[in-house]
């Protein structure tokens, strides 16, 4: 089966929000394509760990290539978002 590659604009960020579904939380990501990818913030411990006021200060990267959060010093692509990367540091309440 062979896949179609999506064109570079499909991973560029406009708008970030935090929203509680289901039980959870979960980072959601508006795309310039008029998609919105929601991911569980459990995938990004450090986003999970965080204030809810220093998770609403972020700023886009670039283009909307990417998410940084000067208060966390913490960066994610929307590329690594949308095909849902999960982050490499140590999840909460692990070892």
């Amino acid at each position: 089966m062979s896949t179609i590659p999506l064109p570079e604009y499909a991973f560029l960020a406009i708008d970030v929000s935090f929203i509680r579904h289901a039980g959870r939380e979960w980072l959601l990501v508006e795309l310039t394509d008029g998609r919105a990818v929601a991911v569980p913030l459990a995938l990004y411990p450090t986003l999970q760990r965080a204030s809810r006021t220093k998770r609403t200060r972020w700023r886009l990267i670039g283009r909307g290539d990417g998410i940084h959060w000067p208060g966390l010093d913490y960066d994610l692509s929307v590329r690594g978002i949308v095909h849902g990367f999960r982050s490499e540091e140590r999840r909460v309440g692990k070892e």
